[in-house]
């Protein structure tokens, strides 16, 4: 008797399941690698769709309970404000977007955002220039994490991480924020000693720029507690002159 594929499957699923093992993409999607699409196909354009169902199996994931295997590549549409701040601040919060996006960055998962999804940008031109500053910032920390902001041409290669012979997408740059972030400010202390602030951190050592900057400070410089916390995020090596 010949046994079909889909029993196969399904008994490798069972037993991984009762050992306490997860499915690899290659045996639960085939051939192509798995990737969890948060949000819906119809939110795509056709030639973005096309090409990314033929390089990838792709799920919708649209319940908060919808299990995300931690061997797929991620791919989230829309990134609400809530699941942009939440997730910056190394909380998942209330959304699938959020769950979804956190659970990828602490499996290490390939995940991406569409840029035009970001619902923040879209009040670029009548938001407060403080609030958009704070969302900029969120977004850069964000990239630092890992997340690639990428256009619909760009999906597959962000996800593979390398880019495809014959690919006529632009490279993948980190995306602009777009307002700039705070000013450094370096607040005297009652002690005369200066306090370098989050918002100065973050803009001698941008997250675009990577991970593993030195920030250089005076000997009697001292760090705000949210100052400390983005260093640590961004293994910045912190020398004293």
């Amino acid at each position: 008797m010949q046994i079909s594929d889909d029993l196969i499957q399904h008994i490798t699923s069972e037993l991984l399941k009762r050992l306490g093992g997860s499915i690899p993409a290659t045996i639960e999607a085939g051939n192509k690698p798995l990737m969890h699409l948060v949000g819906r196909r119809e939110d795509l354009s056709a030639p973005a769709l096309a090409r990314i169902e033929e390089y990838f199996e792709v799920h919708e994931h649209l319940k908060w309970e919808d299990a995300l295997p931690p061997t797929a590549s991620v791919l989230i549409v829309n990134l609400n404000i809530q699941a942009l701040v939440r997730v910056a601040e190394g909380d998942e919060g209330c959304t699938v977007e959020g769950r979804a996006l956190m659970g990828a960055i602490l499996n290490g998962q390939p995940v991406a955002a569409l840029k035009e999804g970001l619902v923040w940008r879209r009040y670029l031109s009548t938001a407060p220039k403080g609030l958009l500053a704070r969302y900029g910032h969120c977004e850069n920390v964000l990239q630092g994490y890992g997340l690639k902001l990428v256009d619909d041409n760009q999906v597959v290669e962000a996800l593979l991480g390398r880019p495809l012979a014959g690919s006529n997408s632009p490279q993948i740059k980190p995306a602009a924020p777009g307002p700039e972030p705070l000013a450094p400010v370096l607040i005297p202390s009652a002690s005369g000693r200066r306090v370098l602030s989050e918002a100065g951190v973050m803009a001698a050592c941008p997250a675009s720029q990577g991970l593993g900057q030195t920030l250089r400070l005076n000997p009697g410089d001292l760090l705000t507690p949210l100052a400390r916390d983005y260093i640590l995020a961004m293994k910045i090596n912190v020398v004293k002159d």
